[in-house]
């Protein structure tokens, strides 16, 4: 999910399914896309937020 800083906007990006953990490889490709697409459409990512699972942590 994106949200705005200045604005109150916020938009839902891409939900995937999985069967068991998803390996961080993935993760890091979802997020590298994610960010790719919003800074073509004028976007400025400036964080980020996951829990604290492992595989999210490794991922980052």
């Amino acid at each position: 999910m994106i949200r705005s800083l200045s604005g109150k906007w916020k938009q839902p990006l891409m939900f995937t399914f999985c069967r068991g953990t998803t390996p961080a490889a993935n993760i890091v490709a979802h997020i590298k896309t994610v960010v790719k697409e919003c800074k073509k459409v004028g976007l400025t990512v400036v964080a980020s937020v996951s829990d604290q699972e492992s595989t999210n942590v490794s991922a980052v």
